[in-house]
């Protein structure tokens, strides 16, 4: 997909995005379904369930920044930046940032599943997202980030400027990816004689990331 050019921001988001996915290029180079679907034990997550989850994340997100940037053009919110955002928001951003310091519940509908995922399927819908997602990007292009506003749709009782929505989807792809580089390294991980495994490696799937 040919980039935007984008400014402040948006520009930002959108760099992130691609380098997400040089990231996952590297993760998953050599890999096959089995590896990709590797897990050191049951109640750890699996690369491809951080892929996974990731898509699942960004796809729920997807309709309620659409919302936002309707209501946003409706309303005439343009300006052209910088932008004042929520202390909620920019402390969700924080928190989302590798190492993973603190965990996080996983809402229900963005619980990656248990069975196995082919790679290439996984990987094509994560690409596909991150394709929609920069749609979202240029379509917010000249927007008040930070007085259009959602609801996340993770938590009632979280509510994002529209800026912050796509700095929480970037930092949480950080995490996550983070998260499967850990997996990689890992000791029993196919094609590896040794790696960390401690009690600070990846997400248990019970639901905390």
């Amino acid at each position: 997909m040919t980039k935007r050019v984008l400014t402040g921001e948006l520009r930002q988001r959108a760099d992130e995005l691609y380098a997400a996915e040089r990231v996952v290029e590297r993760l998953v180079a050599g890999l096959d379904d089995a590896a990709f679907n590797w897990r050191s034990r049951p109640s750890r997550w699996s690369i491809a369930q951080c892929l996974t989850h990731l898509s699942l994340t960004a796809r729920v997100y997807l309709p309620a920044i659409d919302d936002a940037i309707a209501v946003a053009r409706a309303g005439g919110l343009v300006a052209p930046g910088p932008y004042r955002h929520g202390l909620v928001g920019t402390l969700l951003v924080r928190a989302l940032e590798p190492p993973v310091r603190v965990r996080l519940r996983v809402p229900l509908p963005a619980i990656a599943p248990a069975s196995e995922a082919p790679l290439d399927e996984a990987r094509a819908i994560y690409e596909a997202t991150h394709d929609e997602l920069r749609q979202r990007l240029a379509a917010a292009d000249g927007l008040d980030l930070g007085r259009a506003r959602l609801r996340s749709p993770l938590s009632r009782y979280v509510t994002l400027s529209l800026g912050q929505a796509f700095a929480v989807l970037t930092a949480h792809e950080r995490r996550h990816l983070w998260q499967a580089e850990r997996v990689r390294a890992e000791a029993g991980f196919p094609g590896r004689t040794s790696g960390p495994d401690g009690p600070d490696g990846p997400a248990v799937a019970s639901g905390r990331t």
